[in-house]
């Protein structure tokens, strides 16, 4: 198998789904908040063993931080900790 390098355009997670992200694809990808960097991130990493999927890698990765869960999504508890919850209220963090 060749190795291919691709970069691609900025997406939006409010654009989300996006059908330009491959449905099977290994890759790393950084999450910005206007110039700051907020997460890296890499998925695929045994995708020659999971050809045969549906969906793997960079789209089922991106589709769980664009969910907003926390429970399971690294990305998710990251954005919650440090930038969601520093400005939640007093009175609204019991309701977090």
């Amino acid at each position: 198998m060749q190795n291919k390098i691709k970069f691609s355009p900025i997406f939006r997670f409010s654009d989300w789904p996006n059908t330009a992200i491959p449905s099977v694809a290994a890759g790393v990808y950084a999450i910005w908040q206007d110039n700051n960097l907020i997460y890296c991130g890499m998925s695929g990493r045994e995708i020659e063993k999971n050809q045969h999927k549906k969906k793997y890698g960079l789209v089922t990765r991106l589709h769980s931080h664009a969910s907003g869960r926390l429970s399971g999504d690294q990305f998710c508890v990251y954005v919650a900790n440090r930038i969601v919850i520093p400005k939640v209220s007093k009175k609204q963090l019991p309701l977090f």
